[in-house]
């Protein structure tokens, strides 16, 4: 296993490491990789959603976040007596620890979002490969008995005379 294909990712309140060596590359035994694409693609592809709730989870925290922290920013310049401005209050958000810590997260599941869709995107390229790769190999066994069946019959022509 070479460490630098594992992607160790963040889902569901687990750690997930996603050995890519086992996903994407193509072995000689094209038969078990037609009966493995599937699988390793809904495998893949159930990951992704997941990132992808998560992502989505983490935004909408992120906007809670942003409310609790706009109210209490907007009494605490209320209390001192000082006029508030949009970009004042803006700043103060920005600047809180709740909001950074929400930002974080939304920017570290936006992240393993986006990364586990581009592994779903290899596994659809993977896919199609393997069916040019399979026709390319039923054209190239085609061939080849064409050549095998034109060289038998001229070595049988050559006994007959």
């Amino acid at each position: 296993m070479n460490l630098d294909t594992v992607l160790e990712i963040f889902i569901d309140g687990k750690d997930i490491s996603v050995d890519l060596d086992a996903y994407i590359p193509v072995s000689e035994d094209i038969s078990a990789e037609f009966a493995d694409q599937a699988s390793r693609y809904a495998y893949i592809a159930m990951l992704a959603a997941r990132a992808e709730a998560a992502y989505m989870e983490s935004k909408t925290e992120l906007k809670r976040v942003y409310a609790e922290t706009d109210k209490e920013v907007r009494q605490d310049l209320a209390s001192i007596g000082g006029k508030s401005t949009e970009a004042m209050v803006s700043v103060e958000i920005e600047l809180r620890r709740g909001y950074k810590e929400a930002k974080d997260y939304e920017q570290y599941y936006y992240q393993q979002h986006l990364i586990m869709k581009a592994i779903e995107t290899a596994m659809k390229m993977r896919a199609d490969m393997l069916v040019s790769l399979g026709a390319q190999l039923r054209n190239e066994a085609q061939q080849l008995g064409m050549s095998v069946k034109s060289q038998v019959m001229n070595i049988r022509a050559r006994q007959a005379v």
